[in-house]
C-alpha cells in the first residue's frame, strides 16, 4: 500500500516538472518568434552596407597594390644591386690579393679603413636628386676620360649655373657637350630644345667653325618618341645607359703625386674640394682606383 502512495506522489512531482518546463520551452519559442521579424529586418537594413565596404575596400586595395610588373622591377632592381655589391667586394678581393703577391700591400689607418667603407657605400646610398644626378655626370665623364677625352665636370663645378651643360669633352677639333639625366622617367623633348639652346649659344661664343661641336643628352631610361623627333630634327644624340655603382671613385694624379677622393666622402681633407676640377689623362699616368691601398701603393711608387 505503501508503494502506491509513493507512486501516486512521484507522478504529481514529474507532472507538475513537465508542466514548467513546457511553460518554458513555449516562452522561448514565443520570444523567438517576436525578435525574428526585427532580427532579420535589422541584418536587410546593414547587409548592403556591408556589401558596400567591402567592394570600397576591394577596390581601394586594387588601386594601392603595385602591379606585377612593378613587383618585378623592383625585384630585378634589388637583385641587381645585390650582385654588383658582390662584384665589388671581389674585385677588392683581387686587388688585394695582386697587391699581396707584389709585397705592397699597405696597412691601411682606422681612418683610412672607415673612409674605405663610406666609398663601397656611396652610389648605393644616394637618396635626394642632386647627389645621384652628380655621381651619373661623374660617371660619365669618367667613360670619356677613359677613351683620353679631356673633360671639364661643368655641372658639378658650376652647380644651377652651368647652364644647361653638365659635361664639356673635347678631344682633338670635337668637342661634346652633355647633358645626363639620370632619370626614373623617359626625358621629354623638353630636354631636347634646352641643350640645343645651350649648344647654339657656345657655338657662337667659341666662334670657330674648325671645331666641331655636337650635342649629347645621356639619359638612364631613354627618351619618348616626341623627343627622339626632335633630337634627330636637331642634330641631338640621346644615349642610354644605367650608372655602374661599382666605377672607381678615387682619382691619382701622377703630376702631383696625390689622390683624390669625392668631398662628400671626405669633407675634412680640402685637397678633395679639388675633386670635380680635376681631369684624368691616362696617357700621362693618371688613373682612377677602385680602393685606397691601390692608391697609397701608387704614391709611394714616386
Amino acid at each position: 500500500m505503501k508503494y502506491k502512495y509513493l507512486f501516486i506522489i512521484c507522478l504529481l512531482l514529474f507532472s507538475s516538472q513537465f508542466s514548467m518546463a513546457k511553460s518554458t520551452v513555449d516562452t522561448f519559442i514565443d520570444t523567438i518568434l517576436l525578435l525574428a521579424p526585427m532580427t532579420i529586418g535589422i541584418a536587410i537594413f546593414f547587409l548592403p552596407i556591408c556589401i558596400i565596404f567591402a567592394l570600397i575596400a576591394k577596390i581601394f586595395d586594387f588601386i594601392t597594390k603595385p602591379s606585377k610588373q612593378e613587383l618585378k622591377k623592383k625585384r630585378e632592381r634589388l637583385e641587381q644591386e645585390v650582385l654588383q655589391q658582390e662584384q665589388q667586394k671581389q674585385q677588392e678581393q683581387q686587388e688585394q690579393q695582386k697587391q699581396q703577391k707584389k709585397g705592397k700591400l699597405i696597412e691601411l689607418t682606422e681612418q683610412k679603413k672607415l673612409l674605405q667603407e663610406k666609398l663601397n657605400n656611396h652610389l648605393y646610398q644616394l637618396s635626394d636628386t642632386v647627389s645621384i644626378g652628380r655621381a651619373y655626370e661623374r660617371y660619365i665623364g669618367y667613360l670619356y676620360e677613359q677613351n683620353y677625352w679631356q673633360v671639364t665636370f661643368n655641372g658639378c663645378i658650376e652647380g644651377s649655373n652651368d647652364n644647361g651643360i653638365d659635361l664639356i669633352c673635347q678631344k682633338g677639333n670635337e668637342i661634346h657637350l652633355i647633358q645626363a639625366k639620370n632619370w626614373s622617367k623617359k626625358i621629354s623633348k623638353k630636354v631636347v630644345h634646352q641643350l640645343f639652346g645651350s649648344l647654339t649659344e657656345y657655338k657662337l661664343k667659341i666662334n670657330n667653325s674648325n671645331i666641331n661641336i655636337i650635342g649629347v643628352i645621356f639619359t638612364t631610361n631613354g627618351a619618348d618618341n616626341n623627343a627622339m623627333q626632335v633630337a634627330e630634327q636637331l642634330n641631338i644624340e640621346i644615349k642610354t645607359g644605367k650608372l655602374d655603382k661599382n666605377y672607381p671613385l678615387i682619382k691619382y694624379k701622377k703630376s702631383t703625386n696625390e689622390y683624390y677622393l669625392p668631398p662628400e666622402i671626405d669633407p675634412l681633407n680640402e685637397l678633395n674640394y679639388q675633386y670635380d676640377k680635376l681631369n684624368i689623362d691616362f696617357s700621362s699616368g693618371d688613373t682612377y682606383c677602385q680602393i685606397i691601398q691601390q692608391a697609397e701603393v701608387l704614391k709611394q711608387q714616386i
